[in-house]
């Protein structure tokens, strides 16, 4: 009875995936989302030998990294949006009293968020634009993390790539060994003709 291969998942402790060490996750990040991930892209490409699962393994790395830089350009816009808001109030309130009204802002104190908003609207702005002002405060360092986001997409592609490229490398190969076997020359032995020189 021929012995079952274990199953390919990021979980099973006797799959390939562990050759690659661990995957790359940060505190608060979720073991299982990553394994879902890695598992479709397996169901996606179908990795036939290691180079091929340790391909898998760098576009479901690269995948995760990316998400992860994008979810921290929208954690760096709201971790600073209290510093955008300061900015856009500071010619409409003043800034007698500004931190605490900032303050009870960030704290969701309803008469702070109503005077905000009321501020804002009576200038013609919205919590979209205090959004951008922060993006502006922070622009340095957002155009940083795309930049590394561009980089770790050029490398998933480049891998995404290089799967088909060289699966057809080796069915080329193969088809071409294939057509020199069934091209070549075969000397047919007469073999009664054989056994009549052996016995003379």
């Amino acid at each position: 009875m021929a012995k079952k291969l274990p199953v390919l998942s990021a979980t099973n402790d006797n799959s390939i995936w562990h050759m690659f060490g661990p995957p790359p996750l940060l505190p608060g990040e979720n073991r299982a989302d990553f394994d879902l991930l890695l598992e479709r892209l397996v169901r996606d490409e179908k990795p036939t030998d290691t180079i091929e699962h340790a391909w898998v393994w760098d576009i479901a790395v690269f995948t995760w990294e990316i998400g992860r830089y994008r979810r921290s350009i929208v954690g760096l816009v709201n971790i600073n949006k209290v510093r955008g808001l300061r900015i856009a109030l500071e010619p409409l309130h003043g800034d007698e009293n500004l931190q605490d009204l900032l303050d009870r802002w960030v704290e969701r104190y309803p008469d702070a968020i109503e005077y905000v908003d009321t501020l804002l609207e009576r200038a013609g702005l919205t919590m979209d634009d205090v959004t951008a002002q922060t993006m502006g405060v922070k622009i340095g360092d957002i155009e940083r993390i795309d930049r590394i986001v561009m980089g770790l997409e050029a490398r998933r592609i480049t891998v995404l790539r290089e799967i088909p490229r060289r699966r057809a490398t080796f069915r080329a190969l193969l088809s071409k060994a294939v057509d020199e076997i069934e091209e070549g020359e075969f000397t047919e032995v007469d073999v009664r003709s054989e056994r009549t020189s052996g016995a003379a």
